[in-house]
């Protein structure tokens, strides 16, 4: 019986530890879409005529980003999804990956606060 504990103790402090080490933060982030060579430089990537750059950067390599006043996030999203909100301010929703700073996207709509 002592043996069962033991097992079941151990179990249970490795999900604790996986489920807090390991998860995503699920929220919402208001900005404009961008590409990672851009995204650090707000007054550059939010506006409309941004949209050429960024082409020109995701051709390169560079990775569809989040730009925020307050900062900038690498985005995991689907390339036909992204492009349809270039040049308008968006919120995307999903999961951050605190040490990648990457946001898995849920979902994107335009943002009406801009």
């Amino acid at each position: 019986m002592n043996r069962s504990l033991f097992l079941t103790l151990v179990a249970v402090m490795l999900m604790a530890f996986t489920s807090s080490g390991m998860a995503a933060d699920e929220g919402s982030w208001t900005g404009w879409l961008s590409d990672s060579h851009c995204a650090a430089d707000y007054a550059k990537s939010a506006t409309e005529d941004h949209t050429a750059c960024l082409n020109i950067c995701l051709t390169g390599g560079a990775k569809w980003a989040l730009s925020m006043e307050d900062g900038a996030f690498i985005l995991d999203i689907e390339s036909a999804e992204a492009k349809q909100y270039l040049g308008h301010p968006v919120v995307v929703k999903g999961e951050l990956n605190q040490e990648t700073q990457t946001i898995k996207v849920s979902s994107v709509s335009l943002s009406h606060d801009h």
